[in-house]
């Protein structure tokens, strides 16, 4: 009768047929013979099994007359559906969130007999990528070069039940499509029963010895990026940034034999292999963005707090610990915590959004994670779509608040995220949602490939100490790269970009002393300077400028001059002067900062540090005990984000003066 009635209702119906056997074979060795020459393919891998959490592996293609792939567009607005029996591509006007909303009201499973513990029951498999913030957010993006969302709507697939140690190979049937689904499970059945082992990964003959990574933005460029951060949010502008990075590499390799390295290497119960065509995703993240189970209960675990691992079991333990009462690890996952609170509370039922577990260790192969818990229950009126949406991107990536960090987000990086960042996983037709959050994860194309990789910046952020977190999240898949396009697990790689010495722009200039020929621009800059502090006095000449100036230049004794040149126009765009002082309460002699500069142009490259730093080696080098600055008058109006690059510097407050103590 059921039936009847939805089909009278023009709605797809389906029934689930299915084959189950005692898991015998290694799901890597089932997806390599029946899916990996698939041009569209999925496998969501629970690499790393947990108790509760990983239990479930599934993998399929585009093969049934009823799947499709849908490909998003959020500039343009444009969905693309692409059809396995060779019909010619549709173009539709239509929101993602929209579309899948509609298909999953259009169908019905009204038949899933013996398969009730599964949690993916045919549906759409894809990924949901970060510029859709355009959408769930209000916030513009950058385009991507890849879709903004793909899915594919799968009606065959196996199951791997890791907690029982059984597969259930699946057909989801209409009334036409009976016999066609009863062959395809008899066929796969006898292969996965005729199973031959996977070759092991060997990379190309004509490999290279060292596989070459660039930073997208080299050290000195993200850690400027990270003091802007910090200055925002001294200035209110935040609370928390998570701010990114991208490390490619323009190298050939199989994603598939990547993917079979990095869940080796890297095991992660959220892992994932997705092929589009020319594009594939080989994704060993540890996090879990959104489940949503039958009865509408939603829950998110945001990971922020990361360690490295250790060899020495007392000494990781120590470490684990180390991270689990780390204060600023601890107010990172706070915040996200809340603002996952809020974001679930838009869509459940007042008074059901809770937190069951609060920055608890998680421990994966390469790291510790510090990971918390929330779950609220979505409201009657509300669709698992719609909570999706008002989830969007996940608060682990972006930072809180949410709408205006997105906004500083997209200054401070400049590019497109694309998948990463977003989410991976299941819709599917029996109601349920998993999807995790795209990390540690590497996006393959015809031209090469490329690794995300990120932290939140905090108040208490230590600069270097976020740029080195970048690298150890990034390690695990470029290893894994590196091993897969060379055949060898100890493969050497490069990273361009991480070292001061590095060949880039930013990383190009350097600190010198200022000699004779360059005293009019220092004079220059001193006067572009007072102007910026609300304009030099009356007693300001630039002549007189120019004689101080000179001074210092032709004098050691005076103090000293050090200024940065532009590499590719070789002007001067950066400035420290330094006075010598005699003084008995010093023992002798200190250094006072009269003026310190950088051109506007050039002040997200890191060259203020680079001067302090200057300026502090000369400093040292001449016995003095501290320098000191004097800081504009309480009326400056950058006043605050001047007083936090001199804190991050090493100065401290003394008197109306601060210090730097050497």
């Amino acid at each position: 009768m059921l039936d009847t009635i939805t089909r009278a209702l023009g709605l797809r119906v389906f029934e689930a047929k299915h084959v189950s056997l005692d898991l015998s074979v290694e799901a890597e060795d089932v997806f390599v013979s029946l899916f990996g020459k698939s041009e569209t393919a999925f496998w969501l891998d629970s690499s790393l099994l947990v108790a509760d959490i990983s239990r479930w592996s599934f993998m399929g293609d585009m093969s049934a007359a009823h799947d499709h792939l849908c490909l998003f567009d959020t500039v343009n607005q444009i969905l693309e559906m692409r059809r396995p029996d060779g019909r010619p591509v549709e173009r539709i006007t239509r929101s993602i969130f929209d579309h899948l909303a509609q298909m999953h009201a259009e169908c019905r499973l009204v038949d899933a007999t013996g398969l009730s513990e599964l949690p993916f029951m045919g549906g759409h498999v894809g990924y949901f990528g970060y510029e859709l913030k355009t959408l769930t957010c209000g916030v513009t993006a950058p385009k991507s070069k890849h879709p903004d969302a793909a899915f594919l709507f799968c009606t065959r697939f196996l199951a791997f039940d890791h907690k029982l140690n059984r597969l259930h190979i699946v057909a989801l049937q209409d009334e036409d499509g009976v016999a066609d689904a009863e062959r395809w499970l008899q066929q796969t059945r006898a292969q996965v029963e005729h199973l031959p082992k996977a070759a092991p990964v060997s990379g190309a003959a004509d490999a290279p010895d060292v596989v070459n990574f660039r930073l997208r933005h080299n050290r000195a460029e993200y850690l400027a990026r990270i003091e802007t951060c910090l200055e925002n949010i001294v200035q209110g502008e935040t609370y928390e940034v998570c701010l990114t990075n991208e490390i490619s590499a323009a190298v050939k390799v199989d994603p598939l034999d990547l993917y079979r390295v990095l869940r080796r290497r890297n095991p992660a119960p959220y892992a994932a292999f997705l092929r589009f065509g020319d594009l594939a995703i080989a994704c060993s993240s540890p996090e879990r963005f959104l489940r949503i189970d039958r009865s509408g209960w939603a829950e998110t675990k945001p990971i922020k707090g990361t360690a490295r691992r250790d060899p020495d079991p007392k000494r990781d333990a120590e470490i684990a610990e180390d991270l689990r009462v780390d204060e600023k690890s601890r107010s990172e996952n706070l915040m996200i915590v809340d603002l996952m609170r809020n974001d679930l509370g838009r869509v459940c039922e007042t008074g059901s959004v809770h937190v069951p577990s609060l920055m608890h260790i998680e421990t994966y192969k390469t790291v510790h994670q510090l990971v918390s818990v929330i779950r609220g229950k979505i409201h009657a009126d509300e669709t698992p779509l719609r909570c999706i949406a008002a989830c969007f991107p996940g608060g682990s990536m972006t930072g809180a608040p949410k709408i205006r960090t997105l906004e500083l987000i997209d200054r401070l990086e400049e590019a497109p995220r694309g998948i990463y960042s977003g989410a991976i996983g299941f819709l599917s037709l029996s109601g349920e949602v998993d999807l995790n959050i795209v990390i540690r994860t590497v996006v393959c194309t015809p031209d090469g490939i490329s690794i995300g990789c990120g932290g939140a910046i905090v108040a208490l952020s230590d600069p270097q100490d976020e740029f080195d977190e970048i690298l150890l999240k990034a390690k695990a898949p470029m290893a894994a790269i590196a091993e897969a396009v060379t055949g060898k697990p100890d493969a050497a790689y490069t990273v361009t970009g991480v070292s001061d010495d590095h060949t880039g722009a930013s990383d190009d200039t350097h600190t010198r002393p200022a000699g004779p020929e360059d005293v009019p621009h220092v004079a220059w800059a001193v006067q572009v300077l007072l102007t910026e502090l609300g304009g030099p006095g009356p007693q300001f000449t630039l002549k007189g400028a120019e004689q101080a100036a000179a001074q210092l230049v032709a004098n050691s004794d005076c103090g000293f001059v050090r200024v940065i040149d532009d590499p590719k126009t070789g002007e001067i765009i950066g400035i420290a002067t330094v006075s010598a002082v005699t003084a008995m309460r010093a023992g002798g002699g200190y250094g006072v900062l009269q003026e310190l500069w950088v051109a506007p142009a050039h002040r997200m490259a890191n060259h203020g540090e680079k001067l302090i730093a200057a300026v502090r080696n000369e400093a040292s080098k001449r016995g003095w005990p501290m320098v000191e600055v004097a800081l504009p008058l309480s009326g400056y109006a950058e006043l605050e984000r001047l007083t936090g690059f001199y804190r991050r510097a090493g100065f401290s407050e003394a008197g109306i003066r601060w210090r730097l103590r050497l």
